[in-house]
């Protein structure tokens, strides 16, 4: 403890009144006062005759925890992981598993609109953009790599919980009238919803990871520059 900022402290709190002393000590505001400022207070009232009353538990804020270099490296390695797994996914089911589809939808409704279009070929624009993000994260090894990430599995988990949705509204501009529920009974349907939903948690948690990244990376810098 700073002796000589005690005493400085103490000189200038000397005018406050009593009350006011006793108010300050008890509700012990560490966020705004310092120890020596406590320490000078106590000082001033034993000077006059007060006993120094028990001071209030405070909870001081928890710092965060440094997220370390190994850490951060791990993280964009897993988010890059994801990326090319997720990518490999979309474009394999839209070649394998959307062919008949594809087949059907583009003898029955001409010209595609757009909403319909991105329904053709969507998935294949999200798996080949996960796949070249994926493969940049071998030659760009940043904490962007996880926002990238976090975005495009949100993206695709709102796609995915609201597809019967969307395409009930796209074949609706063909006059085609489907009963969303109908879609979202049938059993794989409902699979892929419930996996949308737990792709926007994924997706939550690298933008979390991202953001704690470049908060510790700005404090860094305004320490540095101190």
């Amino acid at each position: 403890m700073n002796g000589k900022l005690v005493e400085n402290i103490a000189q200038n709190m000397r005018p406050k009144d009593t009350r006011e002393l006793l108010d300050l000590y008890v509700e012990n505001d560490r966020e705004q006062y310092s120890e020596e400022a406590f320490e000078a207070i106590r000082r001033l009232l034993l000077e006059r005759g007060q006993s120094v009353p028990t001071q209030k538990e405070t909870v001081l804020p928890k710092e965060e925890t440094v997220v370390s270099p190994a850490e951060i490296e791990k993280s964009v390695k897993i988010s890059r992981n994801t990326l090319l797994i997720w990518g490999c996914i979309n474009t394999a089911l839209w070649f394998f598993a959307g062919a008949e589809d594809r087949r059907i939808i583009t003898a029955h409704f001409e010209p595609l609109r757009p909403l319909l279009w991105f329904f053709v070929y969507g998935g294949l624009l999200i798996g080949l953009s996960m796949l070249v993000l994926g493969i940049l994260g071998f030659f760009v090894k940043k904490s962007r790599t996880l926002l990238c990430t976090g975005l495009l599995l949100i993206v695709v988990g709102i796609l995915n919980i609201g597809y019967p949705f969307l395409i009930s509204f796209a074949l609706g501009e063909y006059g085609r009238d489907v009963d969303p529920a109908a879609i979202i009974f049938d059993a794989g349907n409902k699979f892929w919803m419930v996996l949308g939903f737990l792709q926007m948690g994924w997706g939550a948690t690298n933008i979390e990871m991202y953001l704690k990244i470049r908060r510790h990376a700005a404090a860094d810098k305004v320490s540095s520059t101190r």
